[in-house]
């Protein structure tokens, strides 16, 4: 019996009187007694197969082994109707084909995604296949999801130890509806811990920045480091990262959404990728320059100090940690921090000795943020700012820059004391006033000029 309805079940139904009277939205439903898993995957399976691949694709085609092969839906789209999304150009009119079985494992992998049952970015490791499987159990152990950063602390702490290295990661596009990849690359060997940062407080805000950036992994370094040069705008709290968000740019600054939208993906490869040589020194000095000059445009009685000074200390602290040539690193590229602690002893040096005179642009440029400050010092209104320096450094030919410096005296000079004998202040003018710089450009000596004009200042000698 068994053996003749597995041939002829559906012939017998077909030839019920029952059957034929049935209208068109009922039907008959078969059930097994004790149904094994493989009664369900297997025609789910052949479901799924016909499924997976994109509607779009019309010419799937088919192996000697009569095996199916198309466009999977999960991986690629058609851009139809987004001709300006077409590669016109492309030398064939479909990318990879995948088969059935190939296209339903991608099908349930963007699922997982989608369900949130695996983390994001995902690590997916080469020679450790266990290693990913054990990421996605301590994924999914813990109430609310672990997050990818912590997910990283436990894979390489104890037990496992583990040293990460050759996976692909994979991050997805959360905000839509249908899971795409945004980014996957191959990482090679991950940096985790960092010991070769230090941020000095050489324009001083009574320790606190030193206190509140102690470096010990790359993700403090993201978070206390890169977020605080963009204002706090890359990472709004520790675990939101916008790398791939769309930013609103009405809820920042200019200069903040520009550079955002410029270096972003290089900080990401930086980060989670272990690529030193996706920040470059130009990179970071674009940064750090713009960002500080905004700042002192941007300053309001005094509201920006702070910020400043920080991305000062930052800079100067990092000046040639981003620099990874071969040709600098012989000549053993000058250290900002003590640059500026060299320069700050030796103005000092020259503003009391007669026989002591400005040798370098540098020592220019820094004596000449120490005028600008002492000058707009003078300033009696009520509401003085850094946007006061604005000016000055906008001047790129020293002649003009002279010139400001000389049309600022012209309008603070009742307020400065004329004593029988020179002092700092005159004599540092003298300097200044009278040092023709081989460099042309001023805004080349940018960083010096605003050392001098942010660090304490020289002339500080008590009126008797």
């Amino acid at each position: 019996f068994r053996d003749y309805l597995s041939n002829h079940i559906f012939n017998l139904i077909d030839s019920m009187k029952e059957f034929e009277k049935l209208k068109s939205t009922q039907g008959i439903y078969f059930f097994y007694k004790k149904p094994k898993l493989d009664d369900y995957k297997e025609p789910y399976q052949n479901y799924l197969a016909a499924k997976v691949f994109n509607k779009d694709d019309y010419n799937k085609t088919k192996a000697s082994t009569n095996e199916i092969y198309g466009i999977s839906d999960s991986v690629s789209y058609f851009n139809d109707k987004k001709p300006f999304l077409k590669h016109i150009s492309a030398p064939l009119l479909y990318n990879h084909r995948v088969s059935g079985a190939e296209a339903t494992r991608l099908w349930q992998f963007f699922n997982l995604q989608r369900n949130k049952q695996i983390p994001n970015p995902m690590p997916i490791f080469i020679e450790k296949a266990e290693l990913t499987a054990e990421a996605v159990k301590l994924f999914n152990d813990k109430k609310g999801k672990l997050g990818y950063v912590d997910l990283i602390k436990k894979l390489i702490s104890p037990p496992f130890n583990e040293d990460l290295s050759n996976y692909y990661l994979i991050f997805f596009d959360v905000r839509a509806k249908k899971s795409k990849v945004i980014d996957i690359d191959f990482v090679s060997n991950f940096r985790y811990e960092i010991n070769d940062v230090k941020i000095v407080e050489i324009f001083s805000l009574n320790g606190h920045l030193e206190a509140k950036t102690k470096i010990k992994n790359i993700f403090d370094f993201e978070y206390k480091i890169i977020n605080q040069i963009f204002n706090n705008q890359l990472m709004p709290t520790p675990s939101w990262r916008r790398y791939f968000d769309e930013m609103e740019a009405h809820r920042m600054t200019t200069n903040t959404y520009i550079q955002l939208m410029k270096y972003r993906k290089s900080i990401y490869d930086y980060v989670f990728k272990s690529r030193k040589q996706a920040i470059t020194k130009k990179m970071f000095d674009d940064i750090m320059s713009k960002g500080v000059l905004e700042d002192i445009r941007l300053d309001d009685n005094g509201s920006n100090d702070y910020s400043i000074k920080a991305k000062l200390n930052i800079w100067f602290s990092l000046y040639e940690y981003f620099d990874f040539t071969q040709f600098s690193k012989s000549l053993n590229t000058k250290n900002m921090i003590n640059k500026t602690k060299e320069l700050i002893s030796r103005i000092s040096t020259i503003s009391i000795d007669e026989n002591e005179h400005i040798q370098n642009d540098d020592e220019f440029a820094f004596a000449t943020g120490q005028i600008i400050y002492y000058l707009l010092n003078k300033s009696e209104a009520g509401n003085r700012t850094h946007a006061l320096l604005e000016p000055f450094l906008q001047k790129s030919d020293a002649t003009l820059l002279k010139r400001e410096i000389a049309r600022t005296f012209d309008m603070y000079k009742h307020a400065i004391k004329f004593y029988s004998r020179k002092y700092e202040f005159d004599k540092i003018m003298s300097e200044v006033m009278g040092y023709e710089p081989d460099e042309k450009n001023m805004k080349t000596l940018l960083p010096s000029i605003l050392a001098g004009y942010f660090a304490k200042s020289t002339f500080s000698k008590k009126d008797k």
